[in-house]
């Protein structure tokens, strides 16, 4: 049910979440789950969000001295984890034709 076409999308706040929501809790309720929370069957979450701002942020490999600048909108940037504002490690690149 819950990924029937019906349900739609579940943003955050939005209806379709909503509806979602109400499916779900009356499904524990009905298999006669009680709630273990402080907030019934609705629990508080902390979400946290971060953005990485391009035009004040930089990536630059350093091979012998010699600095590449990197383009920060062709590679990955994980924001999921606390980024080190400055990082020297050794890296190795493997090229292949």
């Amino acid at each position: 049910m819950l990924a029937a076409d019906n349900m739609q999308g579940r943003d955050t706040g939005s209806p379709a979440l909503r509806k979602a929501e109400a499916y779900a809790v009356n499904q524990l309720k009905r298999a006669g789950l009680q709630p273990a929370g402080r907030k019934g069957f609705f629990q508080p979450v902390k979400f946290e969000s971060r953005q990485l701002v391009e035009k004040e942020s930089s990536a630059v490999l350093i091979h012998n001295g010699k600095a590449e600048p990197l383009n920060l909108g062709e590679m990955d940037l994980s924001t999921r984890v606390d980024l080190a504002p400055d990082l020297e490690a050794p890296l190795c690149l493997w090229v292949t034709a």
